[in-house]
């Protein structure tokens, strides 16, 4: 029997996240009340700010571009805080946004601008060479670059800054795009899904909005607009920062500081200049956190807890940071496809389950599977996680919907995870299906990386697996590299792999778990790769050191 959520199902409005945000008439906060503070320059928005400023900013789409409805938006930049605004402006004006990871090469963004065929592009000066460059090659207009920098580009007169937008803009709620909720796309969000090249993620309005309400549940009574503050720094081009650090923010009023990055020291800073009391964590600032001195020189009393998700805590982990910052550490588990949030733990009562994700959240379902099977499986026993819901994408896109692939014939999703529910419905997430490795919170596919070694002329043959690190706390991209005939099996050949990996790939994607050189990749009679042979051999080879 599939588990369902100890809440009852939620009531989920048929309207655009721009009705639901900017509409609604329960708005629980003065519509002057700041949300968003710029960490740079202490600069604050208000909820007003941001309405005005959306408007604006979708105005001058029309005007200046003649904006259609489900045209693509590519947003390539740091965390910004003029980023809510276009999000929301270019969705009014009926458009749906991609974002791409602002470390990616211009290989790499090309390869999404191509494949969600975005009309645009939005980023800033800094990142403007290697967008001008994914642009040419994806066969995009030049001149289609619009830049988050304030103060004007006097020498680069081809583009426009986003200040030029709002000031065409003239607000007119009568022009709002007709959005048809559960069908129209609000977001093309790209995961690698379980293996290869990124997959866009269709997520609609509809979803958007469900999973808004269904952690809004989870989270009525821990945050208070009028005494709460957080520091956000996980990135917004990242479904975990985008929703959690720009939507949920300006529906529930509790101000977000918004840092263009992640760096210790300032988040110590702000948390202790704002008197934060919460921050949205992933598993590696928890460990930084616990361990790196820098924390001690600030004071971070005023945090009451710390919100981690996109990969699993040990018990250790947790203890760590409970004793060292007398903060309360709640964990959560959700993905790309589920908008993202679909189990969290309950607040009144975070320690029941240490360990656990928590419960699932109203109108969701879920079950376990035997892995490379269907048969459901009892309380406590492991196999696959299996969800269903209305924030649960339809597809990917430019794949079939709801393919065998990826979801059941009930029309469950196949989350690609193992893990366990217990007799009180907590989830416990053990291990994955998918060949994908997590570094910081961030998903790297296996054969991305074995098809750029693959190209070099000194490969013979290769296999990518992920090696847990324990001083570091998440996964490094190690390769198992056959070299070809007549090669050097040495360390400066791996070093110029290592180089050759740099060159074409994002550093989130580097090798830090080096290269080992092998005489055959283990493979079965198929052909397929024994990625299991090779994590058993990495855990036994592995000496907790990066190679970098």
């Amino acid at each position: 029997m599939p588990i369902t959520s100890p809440y009852p199902d939620i009531d989920i409005p048929d309207v655009s996240i721009w009705s639901f945000l900017f509409e609604r008439p329960d708005v629980p906060y003065p519509r002057n009340h700041g949300i968003f503070y710029d960490e740079s320059t202490g600069r604050e928005y208000t909820y007003n700010d941001v309405r005005h400023l959306s408007l604006q900013f979708g105005h001058g789409l029309r005007q200046r571009w003649q904006w259609k409805k489900g045209e693509v938006l590519a947003i390539f930049s740091p965390n910004h805080v003029m980023m809510a605004p276009v999000i929301w402006g270019c969705q009014w004006a009926g458009g749906v946004v991609t974002t791409a990871n602002f470390s990616y090469t211009a290989g790499e963004l090309a390869r999404q601008l191509k494949s969600s065929k975005s009309s645009a592009v939005v980023s800033t000066r800094e990142f403007l060479q290697t967008a001008q460059n994914a642009m040419h090659d994806a066969g995009m207009d030049s001149d289609k670059i619009i830049l988050l920098d304030e103060s004007p580009l006097n020498t680069i007169w081809t583009f426009s800054g986003f200040l030029n937008y709002i000031q065409l803009g003239k607000a007119s709620e009568r022009e709002q795009e007709t959005i048809k909720p559960s069908e129209d796309f609000a977001l093309l969000m790209y995961s690698s899904g379980t293996s290869g090249h990124p997959k866009g993620v269709r997520l609609t309005h509809r979803n958007i909005v469900a999973n808004i309400l269904q952690s809004h549940v989870f989270s009525t009574g821990k945050l208070n607009w009028k005494t709460d503050k957080q520091v956000g720094f996980l990135p917004f081009f990242h479904i975990y920062g985008l929703v959690g650090l720009l939507h949920h923010p300006l529906y529930d009023g509790v101000p977000v500081i918004v840092m263009k990055a992640f760096d210790l020291g300032r988040l110590c800073a702000a948390v202790e200049k704002y008197r934060a009391t919460s921050i949205n964590v992933v598993p590696p600032v928890l460990l930084a956190l616990s361990k790196n001195p820098t924390a001690t020189n600030y004071d971070l009393s005023s945090l009451r807890f710390l919100h981690s998700a996109a990969a699993p805590l040990t018990h250790e982990l947790i203890n760590a940071v409970t004793r060292r910052l007398k903060v309360t550490v709640l964990q959560s588990y959700g993905l790309t496809e589920a908008s993202p949030a679909t189990f969290a733990q309950i607040w009144n009562d975070p320690h029941q389950k240490i360990g656990s994700v928590g419960m699932i959240m109203p109108s969701m379902t879920a079950k376990i599977v035997e892995v490379d099977g269907h048969q459901e499986l009892p309380p406590n026993e492991p196999g696959e996680l299996c969800i269903k819901g209305p924030n649960l994408f339809s597809g990917y896109y430019e794949h079939p919907m709801y393919d065998p692939e990826h979801f059941s014939q009930d029309g469950f999703f196949k989350t690609g995870d193992i893990g366990y529910m217990d007799d009180d419905g907590h989830l416990f997430i053990t291990d994955r299906i998918k060949e994908l490795i997590k570094y910081k919170g961030f998903q790297v596919a296996p054969a991305e990386l074995e098809g750029v070694l693959q190209s070099h002329c000194k490969v013979a043959d290769v296999a990518v697996t992920g090696v847990f690190d324990q001083d570091h706390g998440t996964e490094f991209p190690l390769a198992y590299i056959v070299p070809s005939p007549g090669v050097a099996a040495t360390d400066y050949t791996a070093q110029e792999l290592q180089d050759w990996i740099k060159k074409h790939l994002a550093p989130h994607k580097w090798l830090r778990g080096g290269v080992h050189w092998v005489d055959q990749i283990p493979k079965s009679n198929a052909g397929k790769i024994l990625r299991r042979v090779l994590k058993d051999k990495a855990k036994i080879e592995w000496r907790g050191r990066s190679k970098l």
